[in-house]
């Protein structure tokens, strides 16, 4: 299940200038993802777990109707490609002592959509995007992104729980 929305995030880019680091896909998934044809040395973008506090994100999670949230900032990098997944929030799991059914995450796009940069949930392509939309989806939605354009592409992962559907 999946949903999209909207929300105001504040005027800055911030987010840029994080420590951003790259860090490897589950090796079964990588294996599936070979076995289909893919020939990337390396799959995902780079990734800035949040331990500042950044205000604002409570704020946007708030309006989003998540909860005990957990942020990261994604960076994809021209040729950074994501191929179709299901999302395993192993740690998350772990760090709030919660089913997977119970996970939620939102991705927020930080900038307008340029071209080459792509995101696909459950056969649908999200492109032509403003600043601000987001998708939330339940924690077992295929997806995908890649970024074949020309500049990077950023958004923030909002890992959380969502207390009531009728929130949305």
């Amino acid at each position: 299940m999946w949903f999209q929305g909207q929300v105001d995030l504040p005027v800055n880019d911030e987010y840029k200038k994080l420590n951003y680091k790259k860090q490897s896909a589950y090796a079964d998934d990588i294996t599936e993802w070979k076995r289909q044809g893919y020939k990337h040395d390396s799959f995902t973008g780079e990734m800035c777990v949040v331990k500042e506090n950044f205000e604002w994100l409570n704020t946007i999670a708030q309006k989003i109707g998540l909860s005990n949230c957990g942020f990261t900032f994604y960076k994809m990098s021209t040729g950074d490609i994501m191929p179709r997944h299901v999302d395993h929030f192993l740690t998350y799991q772990k760090l709030f002592n919660v089913e997977k059914s119970k996970v939620w995450r939102a991705v927020i796009v930080l900038q307008d959509w340029e071209p080459g940069h792509y995101f696909d949930i459950e056969h649908r392509a999200i492109v032509n995007y403003k600043r601000g939309e987001f998708v939330l989806f339940d924690a077992f939605c295929r997806h995908s992104a890649a970024n074949i354009g020309l500049t990077d592409r950023y958004t923030l992962q909002i890992t959380g729980q969502l207390p009531s559907l009728e929130e949305i």
